[in-house]
Parts: structure tokens; C-alpha cells; sequence
């Protein structure tokens, strides 16, 4: 007798959008068995849904912790190595979960969302830079006299109190060098990659999505070694805020054998700047051990880099690369709370585009532009030295380019800096938390003298809300 088509095809239990897995033990031939659907309570009690461990490059890894903290009991909520699988509750109480339903399961993933976008629409003090403004006199410039005045009306500089046979050029507004690398450092400190996790991975299956909001002191009213309030000067309204608040959207996606990347996309507060970034991390320790090894802490290497877009006169990029040393510790049996601690090395590169710093003076109208003194111009003359070709004289006869002079720029510099990085990771259930305390363990100045970099330790303050699959 041949079996009927409800004992051949395999029955499921419907849902209205996850699924739960339901083991139905007996011989592998489906058509020897009878593989009626059964009903949503008389589901069998399972340890999860997935057949893998999380948190871990592979399958058959020990996570160095107590044996029994993988397996939770039926009644618990996801194992303690990376949360794979779904609870009995899970099973029995819904076989589904509407995104919706999900986030009133989850209101602390709302709350901690809701708060940093209230802390993203908070109005701030305007925190553009603008390298413009840091420039410096040059010298021999008599009392009362500027770069700025100068470039008005250049005419001056033939008459006293001007020395004897001087020329306009020789009073052209000088980048202040100094000020600059002294902004463009604690600027960088701002968007130095923040780790905000433990040093294991997210595992090959595993990916986390979160927001993050780095809050980052700054020396607001320190005086450089030329005697510039450099911030007050860089600022376009002279009053800058202390802390600088950075937000970003962090992706996070496991890969084999212990790696893991990330991709980051955000803004710096009250300005118009722009950040981007990725990391690489690498857990060396993820997995394979057993016995006293399995009680040594996590530890991973990686690197990240930051970079700044959206200004026209200059960029910033930030690389780290720092080791992290972390422990997960259970907490009730139903979360993880790993504290971790690192070492990062800070990496800065800033350059700067040609700067006007006399922006309200123009250059070629003041000059009476005739193009450049080239072979292909009719109004150039040998020497061709590719200098403007001035139609506007001055009363000794000079030509009026002297504004062509204040157009320059700033130095690059490649700052270096040391800070050590303090902070915890919560995780439940889908629900993840992060928060993260990071100050220079050396001053600024240490490694950049040669900069004229002098300002305090900067502090970071750092935190996260996330999701993870």
C-alpha cells in the first residue's frame, strides 16, 4: 500500500514571519514515517535554532569560559557566545516577530536610540574651521599696521612710516603653521576610531548595527607658542564649544577564522563636515582552546581609519591601531558583559588646500589681470615666468600683485599620539550596549615638537546602542 501525500510531504507550522525550527526525530526516509505538522504547543523543548556557535570564526570553538555557559536552559534567551538560536519562550509564544512587536520587546534599543538623537538635534555653537583665519604678521610691519591693511591698499607700503624702498610683497599675511597643526590635532582626536566592543569578533554568521556618539574635549582657550588662541581664531564665530560631538551609523560583519570589518558613516556636530571610515580587526585566540588556555583573556589587533570631507581649504585622516585585551563575563545567565581595555596608537594627517587669507580682497581685480606672464599670453614679456600680468600699476611703477602673495599653504603635519582606552560591552539577547573612557597616556607635545604642538591631554568619551544578528 502506497503511503498517502500527507505522510510523504513534511507539514510546517505557519508564522507570520520567522519561522521556528522544529526537530521531528525518526529514520531519515520521509516516507516511512509519519511527519504530520504538529501544533505550536507541543513543540519540543531545544537548546536553538542554529546548528553553529556564534561569536567565533567557526564551528567546534571553545569560548574559554565555564562548559556549561553555551547551553543555556530551555526557558533562557541566547547563548552566552554570540546569541544564535531562540528560547523555548521564543517557540511557544511566538513563532514570529513583526519588527514592531520586536522593538516593544526590546524599549531599552528605543530609549537608547531616542537618546542620542536628541543629543544629535541639540543646538550648538557654530564649530566650523576655518584656516583662513590663522595666519600671522609678518615681520617688520610698523605699529598698527596689518597683513589685512596691507592688502587693501598696498599704496601705503610707499610712503613711511614704511622703510625706504619697500614693496608690497614683502608684507604678505605668513600661515601660522603652529596654530594650524595645534587645531588640525585635537580636530583628529575628535573621530579617532573608537572600538566601543570586546576583542572577540561577531563571528563569521554574526552582524551588529549601531549608532555611536563620541563627545571629545577640546583645549577651547589654550594659547599656542606663536601666542594665538588658535580655536577662538579658527572658529567663524570665535567662540568655540569645549567638547566636540561626533555621531556615526557603525556596521560590523564577522568574517572566518577570527576577522572581522566595519564600515562607519557620520557627521561632526554644528559643522559641515562629513566622516567615513572602516576597520580591520583580527582575534588571533577566537576559538581552539581548551583546558588552562580557555581561561586566558580575548585579545585582538586592528586598525581603523577616519577621514574628514566637506571642507574646500583642508583634510583630516585619523588612522589607529591599537591591541585589545577583553573577558565576556555572564551575567544571571542571560547577558554578557565583557570590560575591555587597549592601547592606540593615533596616526593624524593634515594638509590644507591654498588658503586666502585676505578673502576680502581681490586678488586680480586689484591687479587688472592680464592672464599669466606665458609665451601664449600677447601682453606676457621675457622672462616668462609664469607670474600674473598686472594692467593696474602702482605710483612707482610696480605692478599691483602684491595680493597674489597671500594666497598659501599651511604645512603638512603628521602628528603622532599615544592613548589608552578603558570600557564595557553589555549584550542581551539582540540588544547591545557599549560605552568607552579614552585619554593620551602621553602629552601632544612628546612626539610633535617639531610642530609647535603644545596643547593638554584630550579625553573621549564614547558610547553605543545597537542590534546584533
Amino acid at each position: 500500500m502506497e503511503p498517502s501525500l500527507e505522510e510523504v510531504v513534511e507539514g510546517c507550522v505557519l508564522s507570520y514571519v520567522d519561522q521556528v525550527p522544529v526537530v521531528d526525530a525518526g529514520p531519515s526516509d520521509a516516507t516511512l514515517v509519519n511527519a504530520k505538522a504538529k501544533s505550536a504547543y507541543q513543540m519540543q523543548r531545544r537548546r536553538g535554532g542554529r546548528a553553529e556557535a556564534c561569536h567565533v570564526s567557526g564551528v567546534g570553538r571553545n569560548f574559554g569560559l565555564d562548559k556549561n555557559d553555551v547551553h543555556r536552559d530551555a526557558e533562557g534567551f541566547r547563548a552566552q557566545a554570540g546569541g544564535c538560536g531562540r528560547s523555548l519562550r521564543h517557540a511557544v509564544n511566538q513563532t514570529c516577530t513583526l519588527p514592531g512587536a520586536l522593538l516593544r520587546r526590546h524599549p531599552d534599543v528605543v530609549l537608547a536610540a531616542s537618546t542620542l538623537v536628541v543629543l544629535v538635534a541639540a543646538p550648538v555653537a557654530a564649530m566650523d574651521v576655518t584656516p583662513r583665519a590663522l595666519y600671522q604678521e609678518p615681520a617688520g610691519l610698523p605699529p598698527g599696521v596689518s597683513c589685512q591693511q596691507v592688502a587693501q591698499n598696498p599704496e601705503q607700503v610707499l610712503h613711511t612710516p614704511f622703510p625706504a624702498g619697500a614693496m608690497p610683497g614683502s608684507y604678505s599675511c605668513l600661515p601660522n603653521n603652529v596654530a594650524w597643526s595645534n587645531v588640525m590635532s585635537e580636530l583628529a582626536m575628535a573621530i579617532a576610531p573608537a572600538t566601543l566592543h570586546g576583542a572577540r569578533s561577531t563571528g563569521s554568521a554574526g552582524f551588529v548595527l549601531s549608532l555611536e556618539a563620541t563627545f571629545t574635549g577640546i583645549n577651547a582657550d589654550s594659547v599656542d607658542k606663536t601666542g594665538t588662541r588658535y580655536w577662538q581664531r579658527a572658529t567663524q564665530n570665535g567662540k568655540p564649544d569645549s567638547v566636540l560631538q561626533v555621531y556615526l551609523l557603525n556596521a560590523r560583519k564577522g568574517l572566518p577564522y577570527g576577522f572581522e570589518i566595519a564600515g562607519v558613516f557620520g557627521y561632526l556636530a554644528s559643522t559641515s563636515l562629513l566622516i567615513e571610515g572602516g576597520d580591520v580587526r583580527w582575534a588571533p585566540l577566537e576559538g581552539f582552546r581548551t583546558g588552562p588556555l580557555g581561561h586566558v583573556p580575548d585579545f585582538a589587533i586592528g586598525s581603523g581609519v577616519r577621514t574628514m570631507t566637506g571642507a574646500s581649504t583642508f583634510s583630516v585622516t585619523t588612522v589607529g591601531i591599537d591591541g585589545e585585551v577583553s573577558k565576556p563575563i555572564a551575567v544571571a545567565d542571560s547577558a554578557v558583559v565583557t570590560p575591555y581595555f587597549s592601547a592606540q596608537r593615533v596616526i593624524i594627517f593634515a594638509e590644507s588646500s591654498a588658503v586666502d587669507f585676505t578673502p576680502g580682497v581681490d586678488a586680480m581685480q586689484l591687479c587688472g589681470w592680464r592672464g599669466a606672464n606665458v609665451p601664449a599670453n600677447p601682453n606676457g614679456h621675457a622672462p616668462y615666468d609664469g607670474s600674473p600680468v598686472c594692467q593696474n600699476k602702482l605710483s612707482n611703477g610696480a605692478p599691483n600683485n602684491a595680493d597674489f602673495g597671500n594666497t598659501r599653504t599651511f604645512q603638512k603635519a603628521q602628528i603622532h599620539r599615544w592613548r589608552g582606552v578603558v570600557g564595557a560591552h553589555y549584550r542581551y539577547e539582540l540588544l547591545s550596549l557599549a560605552g568607552q573612557f579614552a585619554m593620551d597616556l602621553t602629552d601632544p607635545s612628546a612626539e610633535n615638537a617639531n610642530l609647535g604642538v603644545s596643547g593638554d591631554r584630550q579625553w573621549s568619551v564614547s558610547l553605543a546602542a545597537g542590534l546584533a544578528f
